[in-house]
């Protein structure tokens, strides 16, 4: 058994109704020990919502945001959280910990990738100055928790943004041959695709990364979903 867990503010309800419905349709449940979502500043119905979802456990982060727009104040907030929030979990859970980005589309069950004779397994994007992503981090067992807190350190020192997947990179690159780490493609469980291209890559995970910032939450929502043609897989998702 695994657990899941994901970073969710109200800002980003939308695509929360996404990820756990997709999660709930796409996924063996039977697999799935515990759903943790920390709420970065969830309204009381919303998380009334997810509480409804028998696996869902909510964890109080004491951090409000609110804004979804790229690179802004509450942005950063909620990305330093995430590395921070995995870590307590990690300590206090004996199942291993997959973390994946709450703006993300489960397609179909990931499990028979997760392979426990590693320490991790991290999204792998090649070709790329920053070759490792932090959309999707597997924590298999707690030989990974010095490696999880040398991740945090290095994004609360980094200069200049994005940090959280450029600190990633550099420390797998500096601890590689200290820890077990396994490459995971982007392109099966962080696609950032259209949908014909989900298809062809058969992937595992779509991911709604944001390309652009926007005026609105609609237009970014539009961007990210619509324009790539995912209105009819999304479309009974969110209630």
């Amino acid at each position: 058994m695994y657990n899941i867990f994901t970073t969710l503010n109200s800002g980003y309800y939308k695509f929360g109704q996404i990820f756990i419905n997709s999660l709930y349709e796409n996924l063996n449940l039977n697999k799935i020990n515990k759903i943790y979502i920390a709420d970065t500043g969830l309204d009381p119905d919303h998380i009334k919502y997810f509480l409804s979802f028998d696996k869902v456990k909510i964890i109080d982060t004491n951090t409000f945001t609110k804004d979804t727009s790229l690179w802004s104040k509450d942005w950063l907030d909620n990305v330093s959280s995430k590395t921070k929030t995995l870590k307590q979990i990690c300590i206090s859970e004996d199942f291993p910990t997959i973390m994946v980005d709450v703006d993300c589309m489960f397609v179909k069950d990931f499990f028979n990738l997760i392979d426990l004779n590693y320490d991790l397994q991290i999204c792998y994007r090649e070709n790329s100055n920053i070759p490792y992503l932090g959309s999707f981090v597997s924590v298999n067992n707690k030989n990974a928790i010095p490696f999880i807190e040398k991740w945090i350190n290095t994004i609360n020192t980094w200069k200049g943004t994005p940090k959280e997947s450029p600190a990633l990179s550099k420390m797998v690159e500096q601890y590689k041959n200290k820890f077990k780490i396994k490459n995971i493609l982007d392109k099966k469980i962080s696609c950032y695709c259209d949908s014909n291209e989900m298809i062809e890559w058969g992937a595992y995970i779509v991911h709604f990364k944001s390309r652009k910032k926007s005026t609105s939450f609609e237009e970014d929502f539009k961007d990210r979903v619509s324009v790539r043609g995912f209105d009819e897989y999304i479309k009974n998702y969110i209630k």
